[in-house]
Formats: structure tokens, C-alpha cells, sequence
């Protein structure tokens, strides 16, 4: 049927659709549940339901435009890839770094606690953690801190439970999607670069970047 299908939707599905392209162009993933409530109770994500029940549509659809659509069912996970392998997001040295550790946290985690799909911390003892085991060698300032958290926020690899992210205390949500954002490919890789770069007098320089 393809892109016809696409005019037997109603009006208001047209901008369900519409809003969904322009989220995953954003965001790159979408989950199948909210965890943003301070209760830590989970709940459906409609918009996720959506593209599932017309995900071939939406697949066609980024398809033209040079992209593939993804689902990850065991941790109801979609994600956005562009083919040409261009739109990658270049990170600083420290968001690197926190990426590659929060992706052993939640392997750690899922480890211990199978049933669960996401881990609940703090950005301040996430900064300990990885001072402690030698991740970073220097606090960070704290505007680089929040700025590497609400990075990691636009790309739905963690949400904010409560606070602000410049505030050390607020606790996050780290999400599945990061087994995705770092795979166990990308991890040796991170590795080698993340520790071929203590040795820096530097918490972050600006200049050292690495795609993911």
C-alpha cells in the first residue's frame, strides 16, 4: 500500500504521524514507556503504540529520506539510523566518558536486577563514581556537567526525575536505549579512547571529540 496508507489516516493521525518524524529526527529513539514520574512508575507512551501499529508506513517513510527505522522489542526500544552514516552526534571528551560509564552502570545493574529496565541515580554520585575508579581524574565544572546530562536528555538516554540538571543532587532515569547508543562494539572502542586520554591535565577539552 506504501505511502497511500498515509491519506487513509484521519487529520488528527496525519499530525500523530507528523509530530512522531519530527520527535525521531530529534531524538533518534523513542521508548515504549514514560519514566519520568516521581512515583517511579512507569507509563505507556502512546505515540510509541502509534508507530508500532503503522511502523512499516513510518519505516517507507524514512526509508526515502535515507534513514532505518529499528525496533528493539526486548526493551521496547525504536531507533533512527541515517544509512549514509552522516547526523552522527559529535561529543566532548567528558560526555564521552560519562556515556562509556554509564553504560557499565547499567550493565552492572541489569546484572543484579534482570527484571529491571532502568536505573535510578544521582548526577552527583555518577561524578563520585567515576572519580573514584579513575573515569575522570579532575571534578568537572558543574556547567559541563549539566550540559553533557541534558545532551544525554535530547537523545532519550536518560530522563530527569526531579530538580534541575545543574543541580548535583537531582536524580536521573537511565534508560535502555543506552545498551543501543554504546553498543559492546563501541565499548572496547570508548575504552581505548577514553583512557588514552588521562593523562590530561584537562577535565574536558573542547577540541577532543568523538562520534557516537
Amino acid at each position: 500500500m506504501g505511502l497511500e496508507q498515509y491519506k487513509e489516516l484521519s487529520n488528527s493521525e496525519q499530525e500523530q504521524f507528523r509530530k512522531i518524524v519530527n520527535y525521531l529526527f530529534n531524538s533518534n529513539y523513542m521508548l515504549g514507556y514514560n519514566y519520568g514520574n516521581k512515583n517511579r512508575l512507569r507509563s505507556p507512551n502512546r505515540d510509541y503504540n502509534f508507530l508500532l501499529r503503522y511502523f512499516d508506513l513510518f519505516s517507507l517513510y524514512f526509508e526515502i529520506a535515507g534513514y532505518e527505522l529499528r525496533r528493539y522489542d526486548d526493551y521496547n526500544v525504536v531507533s533512527l539510523t541515517n544509512i549514509y552514516k552522516e547526523n552522527h552526534l559529535r561529543l566532548d571528551k567528558f560526555t564521552t566518558m560519562t556515556l562509556y560509564f554509564l553504560r557499565l552502570v547499567y550493565d552492572e545493574y541489569k546484572d543484579k536486577n534482570p527484571n529491571s529496565e532502568v536505573v535510578y541515580l544521582t548526577i552527583e554520585t555518577i561524578v563520585k563514581k567515576m572519580l573514584e575508579l579513575g573515569v575522570i581524574t579532575k571534578k568537572p565544572p558543574l556547567y559541563l556537567v549539566a550540559d553533557t546530562f541534558r545532551t544525554l536528555n535530547r537523545y532519550n538516554i536518560i530522563t530527569r526525575l526531579d530538580k534541575s540538571f545543574d543541580d548535583l543532587s537531582a536524580t536521573i532515569v537511565l534508560l535502555p536505549t543506552i545498551i543501543y547508543v554504546i553498543s559492546n562494539e563501541k565499548i572496547h572502542a570508548i575504552y581505548n579512547y577514553v583512557f588514552s586520554l588521562k593523562t590530561e591535565d584537562s577535565v574536558a577539552n573542547e577540541e577532543e571529540m568523538m562520534e557516537v
